[in-house]
């Protein structure tokens, strides 16, 4: 793999990782600390912190999306020569087809 391709995937998985920590374990108990506290005063409230939570997960969940098909990509991608193909298929075709002339029959 490509040294920046590499660098590439690593930073994007080490994102993910700070977006999923951040949220799932900062942001939602400190949010439904506070909801407790409102609870007991406003059902109004409750609500409001339920919708928002539904908001940011699902902001969190194509974010993850977006930061999963980085990494397959990443992963997968193999630049080859020029005309031989590049990415996960060009490099798949090259390689099946390396491999199907380099046996000779005698």
């Amino acid at each position: 793999m490509n040294h920046n391709l590499a660098a590439l995937t690593a930073a994007t998985a080490f994102t993910w990782l700070g977006m999923v920590v951040g949220i799932s374990l900062l942001e939602t108990p400190l949010r439904f600390r506070a909801l407790r506290a409102d609870v007991e005063q406003d059902a109004e409230a409750t609500r409001l912190g339920l919708g928002i939570g539904r908001l940011v997960f699902r902001a969190l969940n194509t974010a993850e999306a977006v930061l999963a098909a980085v990494i397959v990509v990443t992963s997968a991608w193999r630049p080859g020569a020029a005309g031989s193909g590049s990415g996960p298929a060009g490099s798949a075709a090259s390689s099946l087809g390396h491999d199907l002339t380099s046996h000779h029959v005698a």
